[in-house]
């Protein structure tokens, strides 16, 4: 089980934590036929790319990593309704179910939840679990800094939502376009990296859509505190460990994980752990 820091738990009962909620979480999730789960960047543009006879375009760049231009690269070569209909077959239509992992972030009971999650999977389930009374809003949202100063707790869909695919952010151009559109929000999120801890789960340092958090925020910022970054065991080295401490202030959290059987099952016992000794 994890040994949570001191600091980290101060901060949660003091309600000065913000839950960063990655791709991680979402794939603890099972669609309506059982068996179906949120595919990998790697695994959805591979399959998608093959689907439309394009694979060997897209290959360079899936070896490189470069999901963001392996993307742009597979909808360039699409028409719009089309490329709405793929999202949507991801995202969507497998109608997935909530996790436990679901319920464990929850009962944090943190004020501010952000995501880069296409998917509606904890958006629904907050919805239901309080009744409506916790707000869900993209990054768009021109009264994005009110909502984070109310006093109503909010999810905020960093990258939008399936709902909107126009306005998701899924590629190169999609993020350049919204660094320049929706500078307010990328102002609200350094102003939240100073003020708060931020806690990363099921997040991936590979994954483009966090590497673009972590890349674009300042971690290093004088003033700033601290932020916590939860990972499987021996997925990170330790220089690794040492870069991310040292350019982003970034301190790693590790779970006990078994690759053979790929159980992650670790993590949410320790957040459900957490959540009780913070006694909620």
């Amino acid at each position: 089980m994890i040994t949570w820091p001191q600091r980290l738990t101060t901060d949660l009962s003091m309600e000065r934590v913000v839950l960063f909620i990655g791709s991680g979480v979402s794939r603890n999730s099972l669609g309506k036929d059982g068996k179906t789960r949120p595919k990998t960047w790697h695994l959805f543009l591979e399959e998608a790319a093959k689907q439309r006879g394009i694979i060997d375009k897209i290959k360079p760049y899936l070896e490189a990593r470069d999901y963001l231009t392996a993307l742009d690269v597979l909808r360039y070569g699409m028409r719009q309704e089309d490329y709405a209909a793929l999202l949507r077959q991801e995202y969507q239509e497998p109608a997935y179910e909530p996790a436990a992992i679901h319920d464990a972030i929850y009962r944090l009971n943190c004020k501010i939840v952000l995501t880069p999650n296409f998917d509606k999977i904890y958006d629904v389930f907050v919805g239901g679990k309080s009744r409506g009374t916790i707000d869900v809003k993209e990054y768009h949202c021109p009264e994005i800094a009110e909502f984070i100063r109310g006093d109503r707790q909010v999810v905020i869909k960093v990258h939008g939502s399936v709902d909107a695919h126009k306005q998701m952010i899924f590629g190169r151009k999609d993020y350049a376009k919204a660094r320049v559109e929706h500078s307010h929000f990328y102002d609200v999120l350094k102003a939240l990296i100073l003020t708060h801890t931020f806690l990363f789960i099921g997040c991936g340092i590979d994954d483009p859509d966090i590497r673009l958090v972590l890349e674009d925020l300042n971690f290093g910022s004088v003033g700033s505190r601290g932020h916590y970054f939860i990972a499987a065991k021996d997925t990170i080295n330790q220089d690794m460990k040492n870069v991310l401490a040292d350019t982003m202030n970034l301190k790693i959290i590790e779970y006990d994980f078994d690759p053979k059987i790929q159980d992650h099952s670790a993590l949410t016992t320790s957040i459900q752990e957490l959540a009780t000794s913070l006694g909620l």
